[in-house]
């Protein structure tokens, strides 16, 4: 019979084969060749005798009919088992492949070669036997495979579509044939499974399963939801709800296929090189909970259809190509806790509906081009506690409903153009904030003395603004500080000596701070500091020798200051230290021989001043050195990669 379905599969069948099913049996056929009542000899009275011609005549056909009966007998058994064992042979080939192929340990039972209308104890009809001996209306092996292919087909081509899983290079043609042909489960149309155990395999043609760093179980006979990173409700027979495919080297596009799990929950094909965009039919996956497309090359929209997904959690988009506006559908998902689109070409403004997210914790809308202002309905986020905004275009002012928002710990809202000043009653309502980024930005007025009310503060970073005013000194209260930053302010006054109790502090950065006065010797206090950033100031007086203690002391940048005196010997006491800039001053003297302890130090500039003799020869060659070592002479060094003259202001690289 020939199939209006073409799908390539080279598998031969034998067309004299036929499969009967096991829950019938043959009625042996009763033909007595000599029936007791229907013989009459005549002549055979009480007493009398036989006339022996007749006797002879009646032998002679009984033997006849006999004969005949026998022979009828003999053909048809023989007929019968010839095509039996031509069944079970073919049965047999196909028993490890056909799921619904009825098999029992040790071989096939003599049930197994019935036909399929028949039942245990129904009469054998002769007149519906042909030539051969088979039922004349039964189809044939061929025919029942060729039924399934079709039936299959049929199904998988309202899936995908016939002209793609027709199409030899399509993964949904190679995901088709390996279903019909090749998989030892041989599922048939009507299984529950078919569907989810194609869109599985369609997933791993689909994004180069082959190359995958973990693609255990897939196509082998296992059941779908045992291979990797695949689960399913009640182990294996249920319906799959959970594909873990991140990290995995996945390369390709995301089938529209993958909508028809309808009762997945998690999808996670994160970290991956997935391309193409995000297919419509993901959006249609109601039970969706958990939803990262993070770390790919996704380009595309994000649709409004994205608002079907009414019980999503979270979910992650990130660090991919997508553009366009934020839908406001998005905000709709009331459920999130946790939202994720940052580092995309995403544009157009925040909108407003941003409040109704009163689940979520994280708001990450990062490295994007977002314009315009921060909406005010975001102080409706109640349970937020990280809100990253930065490296946008947004503008206006921080809005004073943010500060409402008790349990925010984490504000990044640096690189964009935030304007006018932070209301010093606003901010130290934050008791749990941790974190507070708000530079590079077009920020006034002066920095908020309320801030020390925001106790757990770790962070602050208020850098290159224009703030005004002295910096608080009351900032010393804030004794979990391990990085603050006022740098590239219009602030005046001196560095505060309370901070020398901020001793949990790693990065003090204070360059262009237009601070005066000196460094206070108290900075020897901060012995966990491994950055210390002074340059760009007005800083006078000599460098204190305290400065040697702080042993942990990676960069020091003390240039482009007011600084007199010399080199303190102490600061060969910092092994540590990879980089120091001391330039632009007005020091004096030699280089101290202690520098030759200085074994980690990479980078080492101290031109433009007034010292004189060479440099440690144990301490060459550095990486970079800059000295005033030009035609002035006054200093000799004969691994310097710069030679800078002091009264042109200028420095030439040494070959």
């Amino acid at each position: 019979m020939e199939s209006s379905h073409s799908l390539d599969l080279p598998v031969e069948y034998n067309e004299d084969v036929i499969v009967m099913s096991k829950d019938t049996s043959l009625q042996q056929i009763n033909l007595d060749p000599l029936p007791r009542e229907n013989m009459e000899i005549q002549g055979a009275e009480e007493g009398g005798t036989i006339d022996v011609r007749y006797k002879r005549r009646y032998i002679v056909a009984a033997i006849l009919l006999a004969l005949s009966v026998v022979a009828l007998i003999v053909g048809l058994s023989l007929s019968v088992s010839r095509n039996r064992s031509s069944a079970v042979s073919a049965l047999s080939t196909s028993s490890s492949s056909n799921s619904n192929s009825n098999t029992v340990t040790g071989g096939f039972s003599p049930m197994d070669v019935l036909t399929k209308n028949e039942t245990p104890g129904s009469q054998f009809d002769i007149s519906q036997m042909d030539d051969d001996g088979l039922g004349a209306n039964q189809p044939t092996f061929t025919e029942q495979v060729a039924a399934r292919r079709n039936a299959i087909l049929d199904k998988l081509n309202s899936i995908s579509g016939e002209a793609q899983v027709k199409n030899k290079t399509t993964p949904q043609n190679a995901a088709a044939k390996w279903i019909v042909d090749v998989d030892a489960m041989q599922l048939d149309a009507t299984s529950p499974h078919l569907e989810q155990r194609y869109v599985i395999a369609l997933l791993y043609y689909a994004l180069g399963g082959e190359y995958w760093d973990n693609s255990t179980g897939y196509l082998t006979p296992a059941n779908e939801c045992l291979w990797y990173g695949i689960r399913c409700t009640y182990g294996s027979s249920g319906n799959v709800t959970y594909i873990q495919l991140g990290n995995n080297s996945l390369v390709g596009s995301i089938p529209n296929e993958t909508g028809v799990l309808q009762s997945l929950q998690v999808l996670n094909i994160s970290a991956n090189i997935i391309n193409g965009t995000i297919p419509e039919t993901l959006y249609d996956i109601k039970s969706l909970i958990h939803l990262d497309l993070s770390s790919n090359a996704l380009q595309g929209f994000i649709t409004t259809t994205i608002g079907k997904l009414a019980s999503l959690e979270t979910l992650n988009v990130d660090r991919n190509k997508l553009m366009g506006s934020i839908p406001s559908e998005v905000f709709h998902l009331t459920n999130l806790s946790l939202l994720r689109l940052y580092t995309n070409l995403l544009s157009g403004t925040i909108p407003t509906q941003i409040g109704q997210l009163k689940k979520a914790v994280k708001i990450e809308l990062d490295d994007n081009s977002l314009r315009g202002r921060i909406p005010t309905e975001i102080g409706n986020c109640a349970a937020l506690q990280y809100l990253w905004l930065e490296k946008n275009f947004l503008t206006g002012s921080i809005p004073h409903q943010l500060w409402n928002i008790k349990n925010l710990s984490h504000v990044f809202f640096a690189t964009n153009f935030l304007e006018n000043s932070i209301s010093s009653t606003s901010v130290g309502q934050l008791e749990n904030l941790q974190v507070l980024d708000i530079s590079d930005n077009h920020l006034n007025g002066s920095i908020p003395s309320t801030i020390t009310n925001c106790s757990k503060l770790m962070i602050i970073d208020m850098s290159k603004n224009s703030f005004t005013g002295k910096v608080p000194s009351s900032l010393y209260r804030l004794t979990n500080l391990l990085y603050l930053s006022f740098a590239f302010n219009d602030l005046s006054g001196t560095i505060p000596t309370d901070w020398g109790s901020l001793t949990n502090l790693t990065i003090l950065f204070m360059n262009g701070a237009n601070l005066t006065g000196t460094i206070p010797h108290e900075i020897g206090n901060l012995t966990n500091i491994k950055g210390l950033y002074l340059g760009k100031n007005s800083l006078k007086g000599s460098i204190p020798t305290e400065i040697g203690r702080l042993k942990a002391l990676r960069e020091l940048d003390l240039s482009t200051n007011q600084l007199i005196g010399a080199l303190p010997s102490q600061i060969g006491d910092l092994r540590n230290l990879t980089k120091f800039y001391v330039f632009d001053n007005m020091l004096n003297g030699t280089i101290p021989l202690s520098f030759s302890n200085l074994t980690s130090l990479e980078e080492l500039a101290f031109q433009f001043n007034d010292i004189t003799g060479y440099l440690p020869e144990a301490i060459c060659p550095l990486r970079n050195l800059w000295a005033d070592c030009g035609k002035s002479e006054r200093f000799n060094c004969s691994c310097c990669t710069f030679c800078c003259l002091p009264d042109l202001n200028q420095c030439f690289p040494m070959n």
